[in-house]
């Protein structure tokens, strides 16, 4: 039944002149053409993808390096400021000191 089928089918496909082979001709070729196209487009689509995740993973790599510039600033302003604070107190005490050598001096 099958063997007499396909053989009916080949006969049909060989014999020239069938609108319908034109029409099945027709969509085949527009089918392929879609076909193509929208590989293409998932293609194009696959490449935008990957470009996306690269521009994510730089963006976030610049953004911890700033993340850590800016904490290290922050640190290094901290020791500055502790270093004017010890200064200052520093300056007091010598201030006080001269305050009572002026003191002593006067007396």
């Amino acid at each position: 039944l099958i063997v007499g089928a396909a053989a009916d089918a080949l006969a049909w496909l060989v014999k020239p002149g069938s609108k319908v082979k034109l029409v099945c001709a027709v969509l085949a070729f527009g089918c392929m053409v879609s076909g193509l196209t929208a590989w293409e487009k998932e293609q194009k689509i696959r490449d935008l993808s990957a470009q996306v995740i690269k521009v994510r993973a730089d963006w976030q790599a610049d953004a911890a390096r700033l993340q850590a510039d800016v904490d290290s600033r922050d640190q290094r302003l901290a020791e500055v400021a502790a270093a004017l604070r010890a200064e200052a107190e520093k300056l007091e005490a010598l201030k006080a000191e001269s305050a009572a050598a002026l003191q002593e001096l006067a007396g």
